[in-house]
């Protein structure tokens, strides 16, 4: 397989496709996420079974955010806890909000890297946390979101602007170019945010999301000078997979050996901080490692 064939160095994903790529940073939210849904819906089950106390709270009682957390400086790791909550009464919430953030931030982190993707996330959670509770504040509307669909939305919009003309099937029926569903969801959300009251679905936490993909992609943004000390890289770390390509450790007579041990490192920077990490020399490398390995088995 030539360098040419893998997953990231391709302008446009051959598909879309269900395989689990591995451990990765998308795959550790999405069972965060389901370990807390599930945790919490034993509680929420607890309650109405009598074996807690009515006043125990399931976890979305206190890791929501509040019309009043903005205001609450002591409260806002809110800001962060409610992106990791579902509702236990709504199980499609989760099922949908997981599907898509495994579905399509798989291509996002292969396209930046898992402690670039990580930053994008949480700073989605985090702005679509204080935009909801500004507007709120503002409207005069008392309530409380939880749920990752700013983040989710914001890993969406990224994939649509990196890949504008793959063919998505909305409802798994209808085939659109990516770019199609991503004025149509902002369209839906910008008219829901105007008619408050008619669902409960929070369109500014939505539309605080696809503004912050749009600003990253368009604006050329990278967010490598926010460490959140040294999360991202002890994630990465822990979560390091290797590439589908092997580079074999070469017999002593072989010339290219310590090319080849070359080619490997490089292949672990781009898994690791995305393709766009590599200088133009350390491309020019993986063509030569290409060119070999295709003449070396043909």
């Amino acid at each position: 397989m030539g360098i040419y064939d893998r997953e990231y160095y391709q302008d446009e994903p051959r598909s879309l496709s269900f395989r689990s790529g591995g451990r990765s940073v998308v795959n550790t939210l999405v069972i965060i996420n389901v370990i807390v849904f599930f945790v919490d819906w034993l509680v929420f089950k607890g309650k109405l079974a009598g074996i807690f106390e009515p006043d125990v709270g399931y976890v979305g009682g206190w890791g929501a955010v509040h019309t009043q957390t903005l205001l609450q400086p002591w409260m806002w790791w809110q800001f962060v806890t409610y992106g990791f909550i579902h509702s236990p009464t709504d199980i499609w919430h989760i099922i949908g909000n997981m599907f898509v953030l495994w579905m399509f931030g798989r291509q996002i982190e292969d396209r930046y890297g898992g402690a670039e993707f990580l930053r994008i996330y949480l700073l989605s959670i985090v702005l679509g946390g204080v935009f909801w509770s500004a507007i709120a504040l503002a409207t005069g509307s008392p309530g409380t979101v939880v749920g990752a669909s700013g983040a989710v939305t914001t890993v969406l919009i990224l994939f649509i602007c990196n890949f504008p003309r793959v063919t998505i099937y909305i409802n798994f029926l209808f085939p659109v170019p990516a770019w199609v569903l991503g004025v149509i969801m902002i369209g839906f959300n910008v008219m829901g945010a105007f008619a408050p009251g008619q669902s409960n679905v929070a369109f500014t936490v939505h539309l605080a999301g696809a503004a912050l993909g749009l600003a990253y992609f368009y604006g050329g943004w990278n967010f490598s000078y926010l460490t959140f000390g040294d999360l991202p890289d002890r994630l990465r770390k822990s979560m390091k997979r290797k590439p589908n390509l092997k580079v074999h450790s070469p017999p002593d007579d072989d010339p290219y050996g310590d090319s080849n041990d070359e080619a490997e490192r490089i292949l672990d920077k781009i898994r690791e901080q995305g393709m766009d990490s590599i200088t133009a020399a350390e491309k020019k490398k993986l063509e030569a490692y290409s060119r070999r390995m295709k003449q070396k088995h043909s």
